[in-house]
């Protein structure tokens, strides 16, 4: 149980607040007692307690939200939880993961619908969005936020490319019901009483592949999948959907939202549930030590030296399924630096490939093949190995120290830079001795993963639903090949 709650400045200035019991000393002694703890907290432990009273905060960019409470029992991650979601909640209403002085200050009137409504008594109440939009019709005053919306109110394109299109296309079809929706229903994610013209649902299955591998490109170090299930409903009435996928989980590797009905899953395999307003996430999973093919595998990479000039050749093999097409490719190939001082970069190097684009970027001192578009019939009808290959000329000291006597080469004075980097990249954490790979794969989940079907029961409205199911699977942020 919370006593008050209150939202201050980097400097633990008091901006806005609410007091929920009387058993507190007056609130500026409380905010004076918190800024002399902050300051003295060097550890920067979230709970700080003095004269009886627990202070709970949390941080966002450079304002601190604290709830305190007089009481010795307390439910620190009940509070924290609430700390949380009402952190949430400010994000979705200025459209905003990073808050600011100015935002609270132009809209203290907002702030104070909140805590009216998110808390009574000091006990949470109501944190749902959704709700809290029915309920406070107070208007946001964020200038940022009135220039998002009428851009998308002038460009209302398809869903796939544009995310922001899909909040201009909820503010342009959704018709507002006059009913009061109660913060007590037992479902208190969806509002009762909406309404649409166009019942639609859009259902993204995304996983992302995290793979590893030697430097040999033959043992799998790591080969795995985070996958999500992402909703976007604009559906009328009180629906209940029923969603079946053609694989099952282990149960500890997949967390479902709180919209599921667990007991449907147990026993039928079935993910029921009532869906909220708007974008959701429905669940998460993970899947380990995956048996499948690399999608982007690397067959051989090879640099040789000959002729006074060092030739790259990079061989990727492709292992999608047909209907499936690549969005974008982009592969990163460091040179190492034993090559970079024999290297004469005032002459332009030459590429060659069959797919895409090469190109080298000098400050990262590696090879970037960027292949924008291709599709799975085009690999099939061309190759099965997809070749890129980079040629550099090489100083001419080189050339000549390669036509020497059998003696050896004289003593060199200076400090041998070489060594030193070799050792300085042996030990950064930051080391570019890896070929990273970044793609975009639509039409095609790693796993196999499927939606078998996506049924609706809405038994007062008995409208006909438009349902669109997309797949795609992207490299996570370790999608690397060791040299």
């Amino acid at each position: 149980m919370a006593s008050a709650i209150a939202i201050l400045d980097s400097e633990a200035n008091c901006l806005i607040s609410r007091t929920y019991t009387l058993d507190l000393i007056p609130f500026n002694e409380i905010i004076s007692t918190f800024k002399t703890l902050l300051l003295s907290n060097k550890i920067d432990t979230p709970i700080l307690t003095k004269d009886g009273i627990n202070y709970l905060f949390i941080r966002n960019n450079d304002l601190i939200i604290m709830v305190t409470s007089y009481y010795n029992h307390i439910n620190c991650m009940e509070l924290f939880t609430f700390l949380y979601k009402f952190n949430d909640i400010l994000a979705t209403y200025f459209k905003s993961l990073e808050l600011n002085k100015s935002i609270i200050i132009d809209n203290f009137n907002l702030i104070y619908e909140l805590f009216d409504e998110i808390m009574d008594f000091g006990i949470p109440q109501l944190t749902e969005v959704s709700i809290l939009k029915d309920v406070i019709k107070l208007e946001i005053n964020n200038p940022e936020l009135e220039q998002f919306k009428d851009n998308n109110n002038n460009n209302d394109d398809d869903y796939e490319d544009n995310d922001n299109n899909d909040d201009a296309h909820k503010y342009l079809n959704e018709i507002n019901s006059s009913v009061l929706r109660s913060s007590t229903n037992a479902i208190s994610w969806r509002s009762k009483g909406l309404y649409y013209r166009k019942n639609e649902i859009f259902v993204d299955l995304i996983e992302k592949n995290s793979l590893i591998i030697d430097k040999d490109f033959k043992k799998i170090i790591k080969n795995e999948i985070l996958g999500e299930i992402n909703i976007k409903c604009y559906l009328s009435g009180m629906p209940l959907l029923n969603l079946q996928l053609n694989q099952k989980f282990q149960q500890d590797l997949v967390k479902f939202n709180q919209y599921v009905n667990l007991e449907k899953y147990n026993d039928e395999k079935i993910i029921q549930f009532i869906p909220p307003d708007g974008s959701f996430q429905l669940l998460t999973y993970k899947i380990l030590n995956i048996k499948n093919k690399p999608i982007v595998e690397i067959k051989s990479f090879n640099s040789i030296i000959k002729d006074f000039k060092i030739n790259f050749e990079l061989n990727l093999k492709l292992n999608i399924k047909l209907k499936s097409n690549f969005k974008k490719i982009l592969i990163n190939l460091p040179i190492e630096f034993k090559y970079l001082s024999i290297i004469d970069f005032t002459k332009s190097p030459k590429f060659k490939t069959n797919f895409g684009k090469v190109l080298y970027e000098l400050k990262e001192n590696s090879i970037i093949w960027y292949i924008d578009k291709i599709q799975s019939n085009l690999i099939d009808n061309n190759a099965d190995i997809i070749t890129m290959k980079c040629q550099f000329e090489l100083f001419k000291e080189y050339s000549n120290q390669n036509n020497l006597s059998m003696d050896p080469p004289p003593r060199e004075l200076k400090p041998n830079f070489a060594k030193i980097q070799n050792q300085l990249d042996e030990n950064s954490l930051t080391s570019t001795k890896n070929i990273k790979i970044e793609f975009i794969l639509e039409n095609y989940t790693y796993s196999g993963l499927k939606i078998s079907f996506l049924k609706i029961l809405e038994n007062q409205l008995n409208y006909t639903l438009f349902p669109w199911l997309r797949y795609k699977t992207i490299n996570d942020d370790e999608y690397l090949y060791r040299l």
